[in-house]
């Protein structure tokens, strides 16, 4: 799982310590949330005053780029996997058909420690998947499935300092595909890509927008001591 953090395009890879090797159960519920209300079961308090390999604090946006990499890569597997309740994989049957996911609407809470507050959250567009063809990935016959998130949203209260409360509202587009196995039912790749909007509010300056593309290439690997 991702344990690499990167500041921005022109940075380099830093290790995050406290992510390597970490080991947790992965929880998939009608809703995606455990008992306390975290996706997928990721313990948020894990991503609580990271540092990177160097000793330096990763600041509180970019800890939720860190937490948010085992979001997508998760939320790939739920994208091509059957649905347990409303439509899923399960629901596409020849090539062309398309349906609205179960996730569609969803909302997640962002909330990650004292960095980021109670109240943050992120919410999916009307989410489509599409059964566009079939390809070749790792030596197997890969169904080729498109997801799109639609226009989502989302809303961040982060409180740098005691005295200081800095609010980001924004909007989302992401897309991909994911091959998925035939015969053996894992996803061989998947890809994201995503388009973000945002405006921040910090007291006593004025507000400050961005435009952020970002990408993301996931690939099944077979690990040599297996």
């Amino acid at each position: 799982m991702p344990e690499i953090y990167r500041a921005n395009q022109q940075s380099p890879e830093l290790i995050v310590p406290s992510l390597t090797g970490w080991k947790y159960y992965f929880s998939l519920t009608a809703n995606a949330m455990d008992q306390k209300g975290q996706v997928f079961g990721i313990d948020h308090a894990k991503f609580e005053n990271i540092t990177d390999e160097n000793g330096n604090a990763i600041p509180a946006g970019n800890t939720y780029h860190v937490y948010n990499a085992f979001i997508d890569f998760h939320s790939t597997y739920v994208f091509c996997e059957s649905s347990g309740a409303g439509n899923g994989a399960q629901n596409l049957n020849k090539l062309g058909d398309k349906i609205v996911h179960a996730s569609a609407n969803s909302k997640a809470p962002v909330n990650l420690g004292s960095g980021i507050e109670d109240g943050s959250y992120f919410q999916n567009g009307e989410v489509t998947l599409i059964f566009k063809g079939l390809s070749w990935e790792n030596e197997k016959t890969c169904a080729l499935l498109e997801y799109d998130s639609g226009q989502s949203s989302f809303f961040m209260k982060m409180k740098p300092m005691p005295n200081m409360e800095v609010i980001t509202r924004g909007s989302s587009h992401y897309w991909g595909d994911i091959y998925k196995d035939l015969a053996g039912g894992w996803f061989q790749k998947a890809s994201l890509h995503e388009m973000v909007i945002t405006q921040t509010d910090i007291p006593h300056m004025n507000k400050m927008n961005s435009a952020v593309e970002r990408s993301i290439i996931i690939r099944n690997i077979k690990c040599p001591n297996f």
